[in-house]
């Protein structure tokens, strides 16, 4: 004979899970993407941190980029001199 354990819900639940931003297989020319679609690229396209797009799009009040924009804007924040 099993005993119901107080602590064990009667049917577990399934957690709700935030689906992550699309990843950036295809790069298409002259589209923009917003700034959760070049977070989740940072590694692959930009060999930076997410948080350094994240840092540099908000610094420069952007918030959608082509490739070629979002590479201009994160290397002058990455180039800016710290005081």
């Amino acid at each position: 004979m099993e005993q119901d354990s107080p602590l064990a819900p009667e049917h577990e639940e399934q957690p709700k899970v935030k689906r992550a931003p699309k990843k950036m297989n295809s790069i298409k020319p002259g589209v923009s993407y917003d700034v959760n679609e070049l977070m989740s690229a940072a590694q692959s396209r930009f060999k930076t941190q997410p948080e350094v797009i994240g840092a540099a799009m908000s610094f420069y009040g952007v918030s959608k980029a082509t490739i070629d924009e979002a590479t201009v804007i994160i290397n002058k924040f990455l180039k800016k001199e710290v005081i």
